[in-house]
């Protein structure tokens, strides 16, 4: 009784060994792990759901534009066998003021991992590194898109152009909501 006792626990423990090894030859060993999220997305897009921009025109007309989506994505690890992306991360903002709404993407900003490219996207027009100008000033540097659109590291959207008129920021009004930074890491 005691020696079927070892050889099922012995067979039990083998199996166990041989499933783990499978494991790591058929799945483990092309887990990639990535960095942490690059929180200098978030100098470039200082923002956070329901903060309140104002902008004033060259007219002297105001608008309040809503933050009414803001989300971070980051790979946490992903498979490398599968064709999903690599250690991406993005960042989406979304502000509304009535009808029309500014849709921001940045992504991969200063990411060598990434297999997509970086770029930032506006109202669904993609510009990469070609497509932005960055001026380096004193203290912070702008992202100048086709003259358009004006990024302010730690300031996010300072400008924009809108029916030929220039739109400046002139308040933010923060609601201190907390960004959490979703993970879409593609391993099944």
């Amino acid at each position: 009784m005691k020696k079927t006792f070892k050889i099922i626990f012995l067979a039990i423990i083998l199996i166990i060994i041989g499933l783990s090894i499978t494991y790591y030859l058929q799945v483990g060993r092309y887990i990639v792990s990535c960095q942490a999220f690059n929180k200098e997305h978030f100098e470039w897009l200082p923002y956070h759901r329901n903060d309140t921009l104002i902008f004033k025109s060259t007219d002297n007309k105001t608008r309040k534009y809503i933050v009414k989506k803001f989300k971070a994505y980051s790979t946490d690890y992903y498979n490398s066998r599968q064709k999903c992306g690599c250690c991406e991360e993005r960042i989406e903002a979304i502000l509304v003021y009535k009808n029309e709404s500014i849709k921001i993407n940045l992504e991969n900003y200063n990411n060598k991992e990434n297999c997509l490219g970086s770029f930032l996207r506006v109202n669904g027009e993609e510009f990469d590194e070609k497509g932005i100008k960055l001026k380096n000033g004193h203290i912070n540097e702008i992202i100048v898109v086709k003259d358009n659109y004006k990024f302010y590291r730690k300031k996010g959207l300072i400008e924009f152009s809108l029916n030929n008129k220039k739109w400046k920021l002139v308040k933010r009004l923060d609601s201190n909501l907390e960004t959490y930074i979703k993970d879409y890491s593609c391993v099944e």
